[in-house]
């Protein structure tokens, strides 16, 4: 398969359906689903296993007996497979039908860059439990990648912002109409990887993220280490995924 699709839940069962209804959507198809759950208290892992049944591609569940954490989990799954690129996909996300394959197509083209990610905007979940799934889509920005200031914080980019606005900043209302913008980093939300890239930032132990960091930005400090490898991220903005 071209691409491994790698997913770490933890009680994450009320996401699970609509996750899974975005994946069995996709137009891409060369590509299977890896999970690992991270000892889920709640139905997690019997959604994930009814839902596997009718998925369109491969798909592999591994149940772990303690939480390791979303580096963990990612560092496991890593080891497990071999797509030439692959996903790490957040349990809280719904994607646009078109996203996996514009991402695959984005990296085909751009083969200097390590890591990218759609435009990742607000998903409003609480309209969804209300039964106002459409509605739950919003036109809110979640993350249009990471910017790094001189003093070396990093902030997700343009976070809240209204996408469409006429009161967006002037750089953001130039990226409407553009195809991608390069960024210093990206989010762990919903990234795709080239294998190769990461191969060259491994750990020693063959793990790719910093455990130490278990579930908050661990993505930073990826993307220090890309970038000092002479790597680049961008953001493919007519991909698109909600983030809740």
């Amino acid at each position: 398969m071209k691409l491994s699709v790698h997913l770490v839940t933890w009680n994450g069962a009320k996401y699970i359906p609509y996750l899974f209804d975005s994946l069995k959507k996709q137009t891409f198809t060369d590509w299977e689903l890896f999970v690992w759950d991270n000892g889920s208290e709640d139905d997690t892992v019997a959604f994930i296993e009814r839902e596997m049944e009718h998925l369109p591609v491969p798909g592999h569940v591994h149940i772990s007996e303690k939480n390791t954490g979303f580096a963990g989990g990612h560092n496991a799954l890593y080891k497990k497979t071999r797509g030439e690129y692959f996903v790490l996909l957040n349990q809280d996300m719904y994607l646009e039908d078109d996203c996996l394959e514009k991402m695959v197509a984005f990296m085909d083209a751009h083969t200097d860059t390590a890591i990218a990610s759609p435009r990742l905007m607000r998903w409003h979940f609480a309209a969804v439990e209300r039964g106002e799934i459409e509605e739950s889509f919003t036109e809110y920005i979640d993350t249009l990648g990471l910017k790094v200031f001189r003093s070396r914080r990093v902030i997700d980019q343009y976070s809240q912002e209204r996408w469409s606005s006429e009161s967006l900043h002037h750089d953001v209302k130039k990226l409407i109409g553009t195809s991608s913008v390069e960024v210093f980093g990206v989010s762990g939300a919903l990234p795709i990887c080239r294998r190769s890239a990461i191969d060259y930032i491994l750990f020693n132990d063959g793990t790719f993220f910093d455990e130490t960091y278990n579930s908050y930005k661990e993505d930073v400090d990826l993307a220090f280490r890309l970038r000092s490898a002479g790597f680049k991220a961008f953001v493919v903005l007519d991909a698109i995924a909600y983030h809740d």
